[in-house]
Order: C-alpha cells, then sequence, then structure tokens
C-alpha cells in the first residue's frame, strides 16, 4: 500500500515543523508506515512524539512553559514575541 501525496506533504510538514529538518528516507518510511496501520495524522504525531529523536529534542524533563516554548520556537521561529507567548 502506499500514500498520496498530500499525505506525504503532510507527513514531511509534521517533521519539519517539530525537528525544524526535512526527514530522512528511514523516518519517513517509518511514518507512512505508521499512517498506513493509522491513517490518522494525529495518531502519527503520537507516534513521532515517542520516538528517541522527539524526546533528544524535547526531553521528558522540561517545564510546561519551556517545552510550548520550544514548540513555538521552532515552528513559528522569529514570528511570535516573547510579549506574545502569554502561556
Amino acid at each position: 500500500m502506499s500514500i498520496t501525496t498530500e499525505v506525504r506533504n503532510d507527513l514531511i510538514a509534521l517533521v519539519v515543523g517539530v525537528y525544524q529538518a526535512a526527514p530522512g528516507t528511514t523516518l519517513l518510511n517509518t511514518l507512512a508506515d505508521q499512517y498506513i496501520a493509522n491513517p490518522s495524522l494525529a495518531a502519527t504525531a503520537v507516534f513521532l512524539q515517542n520516538t528517541p529523536g522527539f524526546t533528544a529534542a524535547y526531553p521528558i524533563f522540561l517545564s510546561n512553559t519551556d517545552f510550548a516554548t520550544r514548540v513555538v520556537d521552532r515552528i513559528l521561529e522569529d514570528r511570535v514575541t516573547t510579549g506574545d507567548r502569554q502561556w
């Protein structure tokens, strides 16, 4: 079985949003397999969050505020000012 171009683009966008880098072949194949087994981008994101790469980028010792700041910084880069972060 295969995935559509739209799903592939969603998977790539998910990885770029999390890691600020395009996925390699191995990771993209793994995520595609996961999506095929459970065709839900949310489920694939949960799968990604349980990988060693995710916990390396977002260690479990981060506070909720630190985690939220890191996610926003990686996804939105410099487009959100410190004053706009009210969490």
